[in-house]
């Protein structure tokens, strides 16, 4: 999902990076809020926990969300962004 190109990284499409996760369900109160993925890697537990509890995710949901964050992490490290 994230795209090296010419040494840059471009910001992350956050329809496509929630359909890629199997997430699509979760499309429209993202855009509506404007959430993007860059400020999902700065939230707490606390911060996290309260988003999840506020879209009503159940717990599949919820730990496709966790699992996707960590992956945008892990990417985010191997590029050093």
């Amino acid at each position: 999902m994230s795209l090296e190109k010419e040494g840059v990284i471009e910001k992350i499409d956050v329809s496509v990076w929630l359909s890629v996760n199997k997430l699509n369900e979760l499309e429209f109160e993202f855009l509506r809020r404007q959430i993007t993925v860059e400020e999902l890697i700065d939230f707490s537990t606390n911060d996290f926990n309260e988003l999840c509890l506020d879209l009503g995710l159940d717990t599949l949901q919820k730990k496709r969300l966790l699992s996707a964050i960590e992956m945008y992490k892990e990417q985010k490290k191997k590029y050093r962004i």
